[in-house]
């Protein structure tokens, strides 16, 4: 069985290293197929054409590799940098719900259009929580990077920091886009999963031993966090 996976950074969990090969002795026998981009969106995705050209990476890849199931891993940049961006940058008046239905419309068109079976992964819980200040000084760096002029930096970051919803808002937008696109993708025949339950408390906060102390919004990478993906996604398959 041909698996190819591909989405955003946070997609890197899904590389089966030597190490993990080595630990586990079901991992041996995978084909597995691990393609990540870097700042992938759904919303380029949804483009033809667009600065990453990820549609027409996707499209490529599975024709070479004619994979027997597709692992689509996006939505992570656009629920926590591209909302953002939109409102901030581009000055939008959107909100979160109608952000959600648009992005997972686009998403589920495009996908149905590979013609392949396709498991489509939720987003993972945000790790920016602890720390209110480090979380809205990661997103305005990121939403303002292309910006050269430095007084409209300052006043996007000050938007930013006006508008930056709370822990429990934000916690809480994550689930939602997952349950919305978790509907479509039964809708459409598609399967789906997410690790979610695995790393989060009860109160749906990220475990703090999955939470980097660097300024970073992924999940620290390590042996339990790639497992805790591959297992998830292995089960889906096999256990539906």
């Amino acid at each position: 069985m041909k698996i190819f996976v591909v989405g955003d950074s946070h997609s890197r969990f899904f590389e089966l290293t030597g190490e993990l090969k080595t630990r586990n002795e079901k991992y041996k026998g995978l084909d597995f197929e691990v393609h990540v981009i870097p700042g992938a969106s759904i919303k380029g995705f949804g483009k033809r054409k667009s600065t990453l050209n990820t549609n027409i990476e996707v499209r490529n890849r599975v024709e070479k590799i004619n994979p027997d199931y597709v692992v689509m891993c996006l939505g992570q940049v656009d629920i926590e940098l591209g909302y953002y961006y939109q409102k901030c940058i581009k000055k939008l008046d959107v909100d979160f719900e109608s952000y959600a239905n648009s992005l997972i419309e686009s998403y589920v068109e495009e996908v149905k259009s590979l013609g392949v079976k396709t498991i489509l992964k939720g987003v993972n819980q945000t790790v920016l929580t602890g720390y209110r200040e480090k979380a809205i000084k990661y997103v305005g760096k990121i939403i303002a990077e292309n910006i050269s002029d430095a007084e409209e930096v300052r006043l996007a970051r000050k938007r930013l920091s006006e508008m930056f919803p709370s822990v429990l808002e934000r916690v809480s937008n994550h689930f939602t886009f997952n349950e919305k696109l978790k509907i479509e993708a039964k809708r459409n025949d598609f399967l789906y999963f997410d690790i979610n339950e695995m790393i989060c408390e009860s109160d749906g906060l990220v475990c703090d031993k999955y939470i980097p102390a660097s300024f970073d919004h992924h999940l620290v990478d390590s042996i339990e966090v790639r497992e805790i993906h591959i297992d998830n996604l292995l089960k889906t398959i096999f256990n539906r």
